[in-house]
């Protein structure tokens, strides 16, 4: 496959959509299980997408193996954030790149993840018809809450 067409599959492909061809060299280059590769394609393709292409079409495993280093060491840099679990306060992490950046999650992992479209049409189909009484409740139990207000002092620093 030619260089021109594996970087126009590789711009027209969403992250969700895992380009065929990209999986199948990383599984042949590294031997290594489909969800592994998928998983490798994915974090290198939002870090870095052109050098990842580059690094493949050279079948060059040391670039990738550094910009997987590069991409994992990334997301261990996203920030830490406190929320709440119930009442209890737990850590979280705000995520810096991916899907999901600028969100909070709980594991960075996460941020990395394929969006679940069924729950996001979900929670839109919900927000729609329940969104005022819910921004009302989360508004009160943002003044009365404990755990709420010592999560806020916490992030607040």
């Amino acid at each position: 496959m030619g260089l021109d067409k594996l970087y126009k599959s590789f711009m027209t492909e969403s992250l969700d959509d895992h380009n065929y061809d990209l999986v199948k060299t990383v599984m042949h280059m590294f031997d290594v299980e489909k969800d592994i590769a998928i998983e490798l394609v994915n974090r290198v393709q939002d870090f870095n997408g052109p050098a990842m292409i580059s690094a493949l079409i050279n079948d060059d495993k040391v670039a990738f193996a550094k910009l997987y280093m590069k991409a994992k060491e990334n997301a261990m840099n996203e920030g830490v954030a406190w929320g709440r679990s119930g009442s209890k306060i737990v850590r979280k992490f705000r995520c810096s790149g991916g899907p999901r950046h600028g969100r909070v999650v709980s594991k960075p992992a996460q941020c990395f993840a394929p969006k679940d479209i069924k729950k996001s049409i979900n929670l839109k189909r919900t927000t729609a018809t329940k969104g005022k009484k819910m921004a009302r409740k989360r508004k009160k139990t943002m003044r009365t809450n404990a755990a709420s207000k010592r999560v806020q002092a916490l992030n607040r620093k």
